[in-house]
């Protein structure tokens, strides 16, 4: 659940960050909240079973073979 709260947390840094916002100090809580959500994705796998390095590389062979596909057409 803390991860839904950091998600939203972190496009308000990002927007920040595209000046459509203004928080001070945006680029080191950005980087803080990226570390913040890595670290709720790695716990969250973990608790899942999930291994996660597998999980990265088929999703990335994946979408780059959709994007092959969608270049060829």
């Amino acid at each position: 659940m803390g991860f839904v709260g950091d998600a939203g947390d972190l496009m308000k840094l990002v927007k920040a960050r595209s000046r459509v916002r203004k928080i001070p100090d945006v680029e080191s809580q950005l980087a803080h909240e990226l570390a913040e959500g890595l670290w709720s994705l790695l716990v969250l796998s973990q608790m899942c079973g999930t291994v996660l390095e597998h999980a990265c590389l088929q999703t990335r062979d994946d979408l780059e073979q959709c994007l092959a596909e969608q270049h060829q057409a």
